[in-house]
């Protein structure tokens, strides 16, 4: 019984993702001119499948800067709690629907510490996310982000989490 409720959430993650990447696929994607800071909140464990999730609020700093690899634009971020510490970096791509909303997906890895927190399975999580901002005239963004944080069965157990966050970017080198 557990199998197949992993299987259906595993399937409708996949079917989300092909969907958002035929819909940004008629869009344009800019190159990362602009680096960002962003400081922001969210919760931790929502959509979980556990009969009585434990919800983790979490605070969260974030860094883009300004560096072309690839093609696509990097980030780094510190998400933490009283009882743990995620610690991570990756990819990201930019795709404006309008002049002021912009989609961004992301793809990284990183270091989860815990102390007394959730147990993750093992140290090191991966983390696809898509965020939709709004981006201010003066180029500051308030942006909503969804994503998800596992090992991708590395450890002996993969219990995985989704999560819910509200960031707040400033740009620091406008040209």
């Amino acid at each position: 019984m557990a199998k197949s409720t992993r299987f259906g959430s595993v399937f409708r993650y996949q079917l989300l993702c092909v969907l958002c990447a035929l819909l940004l696929s008629s869009v344009r994607a800019y190159p990362q001119e602009v680096a960002y800071f962003g400081a922001g909140v969210g919760v931790f464990k929502v959509f979980h499948e556990d009969e009585n999730p434990h919800l983790n609020g979490y605070g969260l700093i974030n860094y883009r800067p300004a560096i072309d690899l690839f093609g696509y634009g990097t980030w780094s971020s510190l998400a933490y709690t009283d009882r743990e510490v995620y610690l991570s970096g990756g990819i990201l791509q930019d795709f404006y629907l309008t002049e002021s909303i912009v989609i961004t997906p992301s793809f990284g890895l990183g270091i989860y510490l815990e102390n007394d927190g959730a147990d993750m399975g093992s140290p090191l999580e991966f983390r696809p996310e898509v965020k939709a901002s709004y981006e201010f005239v003066d180029r500051s963004r308030l942006g909503v982000s969804f994503g998800h944080v596992s090992n991708a069965e590395l450890g002996e157990e993969n219990p995985g989490a989704n999560y819910i966050s509200v960031m707040y970017s400033i740009p620091l080198n406008i040209k």
